[in-house]
């Protein structure tokens, strides 16, 4: 007779630093794994996982702006830079997830058709109640927040 879980669904945030480990940057294969493997044992005991995904391994919008500031680079901008980067990982990351027999749905707050779906509560309920990884891109889709306000 197995146990209930704790919790029925959970949001995780994780940060794009966190993907790539101790290398501070890019990804991190046993870090990967690492992740891949959590959330797949996760699904496998019936909870409901949403994913809120980072990009600070490939790019932060603040240490963008800052550097390129004086060339006229505007924070917006770079913001926005950064929420493509959450993309980018959440792309890797449900990939990965679908490679080891764990589906994923990706959405972000402003969908690119061919690449992610646009958000929606309806959508993303449905596709947890499906046993799918919904992976949360693109921030909150408003420049100066980051994905840490999740």
């Amino acid at each position: 007779m197995g146990t209930e879980p704790v919790y029925r669904r959970i949001l995780l945030k994780v940060s794009g630093e966190a993907l790539a480990g101790s290398k501070g940057s890019g990804f991190d294969l046993e870090t990967l794994a690492f992740l891949i493997d959590e959330l797949a044992e996760l699904v496998k005991d019936g909870i409901q996982v949403a994913l809120v995904i980072g990009a600070g391994n490939l790019i932060r919008g603040q240490t963008l702006q800052s550097e390129l500031q004086s060339l006229g680079l505007r924070r917006v901008t770079a913001d926005q830079m950064g929420m493509l980067g959450t993309i980018a990982n959440g792309l890797a990351v449900g990939d990965l997830l679908e490679h080891k027999g764990i589906p994923a749905a990706l959405f972000a707050a402003h969908g690119l058709p061919s690449i992610v779906e646009t958000y929606s509560v309806a959508a993303a309920r449905t596709a947890l109640e499906d046993g799918r990884v919904v992976i949360c891109a693109g921030g909150t889709g408003s420049p100066l927040f980051t994905t840490d306000s999740a």
